[in-house]
C-alpha cells in the first residue's frame, strides 16, 4: 500500500468517524428547542460579530508580514488569508495551510521560509490562546479538561519556539527551518507580534461574546469564550469535512455545556457562530482568490 492510498484511507476513516459522531449527536437534539433559542436573535449584535472577521484577518496578515521580514505586503497577505480560509471551508479543513505555503513559494520565497513561518505562526497562536484561557483555569466549576489542555498547548508551543530559536540555528542542515523564527529575536518585532496575537485572540473572544449576547445567552462570558476557543481550535487540528463541519458544532456545544448552557442553546450558538465565521470569509476569499491569481 503506497502512501497516497494510506492517506486516503486514513482521511476516509476520520471523515466517517466525524459523520457518525455528528449524526449520533444530532439525533438526541430537541429541534423545537433549538428553533426557540434561535428566534428573537439580535441581528445587530450578530452582524457586529461577523464584522470582527476583517480586523481579525488583518492581525494575522500583519503578523505574517513581520515573520516574513517584510517580504510580502500586509494587504496581499490579507487576501491570501481570506483565500486560504475559503479553501478550508470549501475543500477540507487544513487545506488553507497548504495553499498559503504554496502561494508564498510561488511568490519567490524559499519553501523552508514559507513552511517555517507557518509553523512559527501556529506556535505563537497556540501560546496566545493558552494565555487568553489561563485565567479561566481558576474559575470554580470549570471543565476538568481545560487545565491539562491549556498546559499541554502552552508547553508544546514553548518547546517548539525554543527549538526554532535556539536549537535549529545550531544545526547546519536545519538552519533554513529556523528562518521563520528569526524575526522573534528582534525585541521590537517580537513585541509587535505578541501584541498582534493577543489582539487577535481578544477579537475572537469578543466575537464569541457578541454572538452569545445576540442569542440572549448569559453564561459567564469570559469563561464561555475561553472554553469555546480552546475546544474548537483543538477540534480543528483533525483534518475532516470542509469548514470543520460537525466537529465544530459538537466541540462548541460540549464546551458551552461545561459552563451551564443548555444543549439546545449551545447548539443554536454553535450553528450561528460557525456561520458568522465561515460565510463572510468564504465569500471574501472567493473574491480575493481571483485577485491573487492575477
Amino acid at each position: 500500500m503506497n502512501r497516497r492510498v494510506a492517506g486516503f484511507l486514513l482521511r476516509f476513516l476520520l471523515v466517517g468517524a466525524i459523520v457518525a459522531l455528528a449524526v449520533r449527536f444530532a439525533r438526541g437534539l430537541d429541534k423545537r428547542a433549538i428553533l426557540a433559542a434561535l428566534s428573537g436573535a439580535s441581528l445587530p449584535l450578530l452582524v457586529l460579530s461577523a464584522l470582527g472577521n476583517a480586523p481579525l484577518v488583518w492581525t494575522k496578515a500583519r503578523r505574517m508580514h513581520l515573520l516574513l521580514d517584510g517580504k510580502q505586503p500586509t494587504g496581499r497577505l490579507m487576501a491570501l488569508y481570506f483565500s486560504s480560509y475559503a479553501a478550508d471551508n470549501l475543500l477540507m479543513s487544513q487545506a488553507g495551510l497548504g495553499l498559503r505555503v504554496a502561494w508564498l513559494r510561488l511568490s519567490g520565497l524559499p519553501l523552508a521560509t514559507a513552511a517555517s513561518a507557518q509553523a512559527v505562526e501556529k506556535a505563537v497562536e497556540a501560546l496566545g490562546l493558552a494565555l487568553l484561557a489561563a485565567p479561566a483555569l481558576w474559575i470554580p466549576g470549570g471543565p476538568s479538561w481545560l487545565r491539562p489542555t491549556v498546559l499541554w498547548v502552552s508547553g508544546g508551543a514553548i518547546v517548539a519556539l525554543t527549538v526554532a530559536l535556539v536549537a535549529l540555528p545550531r544545526v547546519g542542515r536545519l538552519q533554513s527551518l529556523a528562518v521563520g523564527a528569526a524575526p522573534l529575536k528582534q525585541p521590537r518585532v517580537a513585541l509587535e507580534i505578541a501584541l498582534l496575537t493577543i489582539a487577535g485572540w481578544s477579537l475572537e473572544a469578543l466575537m464569541v461574546m457578541a454572538t452569545l449576547a445576540g442569542l440572549h445567552l448569559h453564561p459567564p462570558w469570559f469563561a464561555a469564550a475561553a472554553v469555546v476557543l480552546v475546544a474548537v481550535n483543538m477540534a480543528a487540528l483533525v483534518p475532516g469535512l470542509p469548514g470543520n463541519l460537525g466537529t465544530f458544532e459538537v466541540s462548541c456545544s460540549l464546551a458551552l455545556a461545561a459552563v451551564g448552557v443548555t444543549t439546545a442553546e449551545a447548539v443554536s450558538f454553535a450553528l450561528v457562530y460557525h456561520a458568522l465565521h465561515t460565510i463572510p470569509v468564504t465569500v471574501t476569499g472567493a473574491i480575493t482568490q481571483r485577485w491573487l491569481k492575477r
